[in-house]
């Protein structure tokens, strides 16, 4: 049971987002790199049942994301989905190059309607969190349920939901 959507593990499938943040200038602007593991159920629910964020270089970025790999591989997630603009390209290609399965996404709105989809389906039910403690829940919570879409907020978890 997974915040009411009974669901085994093995009926799910499984992958990761990342939104990454690799240079010196977007960590000095506040910016994090966010990876999270997601399960979908067959009810089209989603549920985030692991997530990273950090600052670290591309290089790095991709050790973390092999390690999340290696820790959920009994789940057998599909692929890690990154976003291909600006420094998605060089995290995609490294990753792919490590032998990690990705898929390109390609964003063709801005930040703010990208994450209304995602808005609307958590408002709808069908994307939940764990019910139990996780280090890293309360800081993604904090950022999702505050969130308005202003310039300098920080983004980088809400762009993993969406």
């Amino acid at each position: 049971m997974f915040n009411g959507v009974a669901a085994k593990p093995v009926e799910m499938r499984w992958f990761f987002t990342v939104d990454g943040a690799a240079s010196g200038q977007d960590q000095l602007n506040g910016n994090e790199t966010a990876i999270g593991l997601w399960g979908l159920t067959n009810q089209h629910h989603l549920g985030l049942f692991d997530a990273l964020v950090f600052k670290k270089e591309i290089p790095e970025i991709v050790e973390e994301a092999i390690t999340l790999f290696k820790k959920w591989a009994h789940l057998s997630p599909e692929a890690f989905v990154v976003e291909k603009n600006g420094l998605g390209v060089g995290i995609l290609q490294t990753m792919a190059s490590r032998g990690l399965p990705v898929i390109e996404l390609h964003k063709t709105t801005d930040k703010v309607r990208f994450a209304h989809t995602g808005i609307i389906k958590m408002n709808q039910g069908r994307i939940f969190l764990p019910r139990d403690h996780r280090p890293w829940k309360k800081t993604v919570m904090d950022q999702v349920f505050i969130w308005q879409g202003l310039p300098d907020e920080p983004d980088d978890i809400v762009d993993m939901f969406s």
